[in-house]
């Protein structure tokens, strides 16, 4: 099922599916966490209700996307402002601009039978806007996968689960941003401890 920006047939904001043995919902569309659980709660957590008795849940999949464009000459483009640390691979004048680049982390945490996998990458990428200016973008994408090893997730303890990798996924994309930054989008990193 899709539901589209407007009736428009090119620009979905709104998904949900099965494919390839995977259910899942994608939106394109955030204000905040209480509007998403509630949206959940309508378009997909009915279905998984409805086949708990026929099917096994091996991972809950969260992923999370956001960007920052630099108004301005994109060689200015410097991520220091933006992020609270920036990989120490990545070399000082790439980070003030002179490049686009990108950093891709991951690992494991909690316990063995059902591990977290977290996921950090940021992508900083030269595009265009409709008018045909250069404009650098930073990207954030953030991945928090729960997975089971040898017995599978329970279905019943789904909403708990997806409520504490909402609260790791926050934490994980505050705490890539400088303190500046979180204060003006409104994350409190003491509240997702």
């Amino acid at each position: 099922m899709r539901r589209h920006q407007d009736g428009a047939v090119i620009e979905v904001v709104e998904e949900v599916g099965f494919r390839d043995m995977v259910y899942g919902y994608m939106t394109k569309t955030y204000g905040r966490w209480e509007s998403l659980v509630t949206r959940l709660e309508e378009a997909l957590l009915p279905a998984l209700d409805n086949i708990s008795d026929v099917a096994e849940l091996d991972a809950i999949k969260l992923e999370y996307w956001d960007s920052f464009v630099f108004e301005g000459n994109p060689l200015e483009a410097d991520v220091s402002k933006l992020l609270s640390v920036v990989d120490g691979a990545i070399p000082a004048n790439v980070c003030a601009g002179s490049s686009a680049w990108h950093s891709h982390v991951g690992w494991f945490e909690g316990d063995e039978e059902a591990p977290t996998l977290i996921n950090r990458n940021i992508d900083v990428v030269d595009t265009s806007n409709g008018e045909g200016k250069d404009m650098r973008s930073l990207g954030i994408y953030t991945l928090v996968e729960r997975r089971s090893k040898s017995a599978p997730l329970e279905f019943q303890s789904v909403r708990e689960l997806i409520n504490g990798m909402h609260k790791r996924s926050l934490l994980l994309f505050g705490k890539s941003l400088s303190a500046e930054y979180r204060d003006q989008i409104g994350i409190d990193l003491e509240a997702y401890k």
